[in-house]
């Protein structure tokens, strides 16, 4: 449990708003605590729970006069991942730590209170919560000499307020209970002003008026929110396989390669750049980056690579892949996947029942596994492959004689053909063939001619 004294929170005043420093690249790790947010006057905003969903306070060290006022975070704990906005500042807190009211330590943390370890990340407002336009909303006090204004509803941490006054836009000072303040000359209405989020973009509004603004006037517009998935990859199928997830290359038979191309979709507002593909782990060699993408992508873009998977190292094989990128969401940069192949001999027989490894992997739709030994159902799929149309090896075997088909007379050699033809490779009939359908070619080769009315016919010529 921590206590802080309000007189801590709104005494100083703040640097130039251009030197917010709102962490958006890094997961960090570090402890919470929990305070009860609620029994105190709010620094950012006059509503503590204003989205219903609990909020948190930020730790001296990166509070950086008030920059972090407005910005959403996700929290992971032991209770589970909450999002909930910034909306205090914790001066005792250390570097990393935050202070969570009770709504929020109970959904990310859990359990009564104490310090406990936490990993969070900055995030763009959630789109159920923020669906409206940025707010401004004008202190009790202000007027035309004395202004001071705070953003509210904003998707990203706003950076900088500036006020159109005689044609030039001047910069209002943000002060550490984050009201930005212009006091310089005597404001004429309606006012414009212009509010700039931490990635530069920007929200122009007009027709402000400051009685308006103290019962929280509505903005032109909002920012645009930096997708939680800047960047996806997809497989050949168009499924996207989320960062970290798997692809399966299927089978690799007698270490013939099998390849899988993939999309590379830029969904943010920012060129990717940096884009190659590598490939590490303990079966890395099995693995190869056949084409490599384009080493940027502009939003809205795409680009693609090509991996195969190759080995002759019977069994599972695993790798990971890495598309390095400068997406400036952490656990998208590198963007991470596992890989796996199974490669398998048309050779040999592990399981000792007669039927390959290959085989049995491509007919595992059928009951097959090349790993148990399944001598009942081989013999089904052999005494039965007649019927399917099939032949087995014997059947092909037994068309070749091993014995010699010429016999010797004297100086006379007699070369008979006794042909005979099957429909099923087994019961064989005599083919009459007749004088005029042999004949020598030019080059000294017998040609025999023939027709037959079969639709399946396999034709067995006998040498005597």
């Amino acid at each position: 449990m921590t206590t802080r004294l309000l007189t801590t929170l709104l005494v100083a005043i703040g640097t130039p708003s251009s030197l917010a420093q709102v962490d958006t690249t890094s997961i960090i790790t570090g402890t919470a605590t929990q305070y009860n947010g609620a029994g105190y006057p709010n620094v950012c905003f006059t509503d503590p729970n204003r989205y219903g969903v609990g909020h948190v306070a930020m730790n001296g060290p990166r509070w950086d006069n008030g920059a972090w006022c407005g910005a959403w975070v996700e929290i992971t704990g032991a209770a589970g991942t909450v999002t909930v906005p910034v909306l205090d500042v914790c001066p005792e807190c250390g570097q990393n730590n935050l202070d969570l009211d009770p709504t929020a330590w109970s959904g990310a943390v859990g359990g009564l209170p104490g310090i406990e370890p936490i990993s969070w990340r900055w995030v763009s407002a959630p789109s159920n919560i923020i669906t409206g336009p940025l707010v401004f909303e004008a202190a009790n006090g202000s007027n035309p000499f004395f202004l001071e204004v705070t953003p509210i509803d904003a998707i990203n941490p706003v950076s900088t307020l500036e006020i159109l006054v005689n044609g030039v836009y001047q910069t209002m000072t943000r002060q550490t209970n984050f009201r930005f303040q212009y006091s310089n000359t005597q404001l004429t209405e309606p006012l414009t002003i212009r509010a700039t989020d931490i990635f530069g973009n920007e929200v122009i509004t007009s027709g402000l008026t400051i009685s308006q603004m103290l019962n929280e006037q509505a903005a032109s517009g909002n920012f645009p929110a930096i997708p939680s998935n800047d960047i996806v990859i997809e497989n050949a199928a168009s499924t996207t396989l989320s960062a970290g997830g798997n692809q399966d290359f299927g089978l690799s038979i007698d270490g013939n390669a099998s390849s899988l191309t993939f999309t590379v979709k830029n969904l943010g507002t920012s060129t990717l750049t940096g884009l190659a593909v590598t490939i590490g782990g303990i079966n890395s060699v099995d693995f190869s980056v056949t084409t490599q993408p384009a080493t940027s992508l502009a939003p809205s873009s795409t680009t693609t690579f090509t991996v195969a998977f190759a080995s002759t190292t019977q069994g599972t094989r695993i790798a990971g892949l890495q598309l390095a990128n400068s997406s400036p969401i952490p656990s998208l940069s590198p963007y991470n996947l596992d890989l796996t192949g199974l490669a398998l001999s048309s050779t040999t027989d592990t399981d000792n029942d007669n039927l390959n490894d290959a085989a049995e992997a491509l007919l595992s739709d059928l009951g097959f596994n090349w790993q148990s030994s399944q001598p009942d159902l081989v013999n089904t799929l052999f005494n039965n492959a007649n019927t399917a149309g099939l032949f087995t090896a014997p059947q092909l075997q037994a068309l070749a004689l091993g014995q010699p088909v010429i016999s010797k007379t004297n100086n006379s050699f007699t070369l008979t053909l006794d042909a005979k033809k099957s429909t099923n490779l087994i019961d064989f009939t005599d083919f009459d063939l007749t004088p005029h359908s042999t004949s020598i070619n030019n080059s000294g080769n017998l040609e025999i001619e023939f027709n037959t009315n079969d639709d399946t016919a396999f034709f067995q010529l006998l040498f005597q």
